[in-house]
């Protein structure tokens, strides 16, 4: 995997200034009900199939070292490049990763796949004083209400929601660090997951970043559905570009069943909220007929109680409603 640090670029969401306290606390007061925490580190590191032979006695030492240094630190800029050296050992300097909302984002230290995409895989976030961490293990609630805490639970949401925004994804990872602890978090769309706090010379931090590294990219997050959109002959990719006005543009696969849409990957960004269906309406050629359609890639959730969305809508093309979708069954 490649990490990227982002620390010595001047920031927006990064560092809180007076136009941004309100959506902060808006998004900390978003996510704050649906807050699952704290998890004991053991259990959260279940989210990901077991790793034979994950013995952590050989890190002790890059553990006590670790700890040794963060001690020493004076400020979040040192943290974060100590922080991604014990990751990788080469670093490497960027621009924001995109504009969301208004605000360029860039969390301090990015985890990207190496795939043709650099598909995000990680957020992580550095704090130098302990009192911005938002959760408190020993609280009833366990979130925190000062409006220092809300901005950093602000802050990390809107990382989250950015992650889930701009790629498909059932659900991400982030980590928030601190001088002598650091907390793991797995985000979806109903909410966030939240451990404990994870000192760094316990052997359940390597447990887990053994079973991150190893895990595949389903386990961590992507869409199986969306893929890299390949072609079977440079005729068909030409047509399909020429449809979608797309010139040489990234294009995603996503599959349904026994369909297939190519879709610009640059149109996926999605909702501002944290929590939700998260619905995107996106222009796609359909390789079934060869032309355009509006895909609509959140549907109405399965469920014994509510009839799939596909059968209203064949309802009401038998009574000749006008303007409306035609959806295929999605099984």
């Amino acid at each position: 995997m490649l990490v990227k640090n982002y620390r010595e670029v001047s920031s927006d969401l990064d560092s809180v200034v007076e136009d941004l306290d309100a959506r902060l606390v808006g998004l900390h007061a978003e996510i704050s009900g649906r807050v699952v925490g704290p998890v004991k580190v053991a259990t959260f590191n279940r989210f990901f199939p077991d790793v034979p032979d994950r013995d952590a006695q050989p890190n002790g030492k890059a553990a006590s070292d670790l700890v040794s240094v963060l001690n020493k630190t004076k400020c979040e800029e040192d943290m974060s490049a100590i922080s991604m050296h014990c990751v990788r050992q080469d670093s490497t300097f960027a621009k924001p990763i995109t504009v969301f909302e208004g605000q360029n984002i860039k969390p301090d230290i990015i985890v990207y796949a190496k795939d043709e995409d650099e598909t995000i895989e990680a957020m992580f976030e550095v704090k130098y004083n302990e009192a911005d961490d938002p959760f408190d293990d020993a609280r009833e609630g366990f979130v925190k209400t000062t409006i220092r805490t809300s901005k950093t639970l602000g802050q990390i949401t809107g990382y989250a929601t950015c992650h889930q925004a701009i790629e498909f994804r059932t659900h991400a990872f982030s980590a928030l660090i601190f001088r002598t602890y650091m907390r793991l978090l797995r985000w979806d769309r109903s909410g966030v997951v939240v451990t404990e706090k994870l000192l760094f010379d316990n052997p359940l931090l390597f447990d887990f970043l053994r079973r991150f590294s190893t895990a595949t990219a389903a386990v961590r997050g992507r869409d199986s559905t969306v893929t890299t959109a390949k072609f079977d002959s440079p005729d068909l990719e030409r047509k399909v570009r020429d449809c979608l006005e797309c010139g040489q543009k990234s294009l995603l696969n996503i599959s349904v069943g026994n369909n297939n849409y190519i879709v610009l990957k640059d149109q996926i960004i999605g909702s501002r909220s944290p929590i939700g269906r998260l619905t995107r309406c996106l222009k796609a050629y359909w390789l079934k007929t060869n032309g355009l359609v509006l895909l609509k890639d959140t549907w109405r959730v399965v469920s014994a109680t509510l009839k799939p969305e596909h059968e209203i809508y064949e309802k009401l093309h038998k009574k000749q409603v006008p303007n409306i979708p035609t959806s295929p069954p999605w099984r």
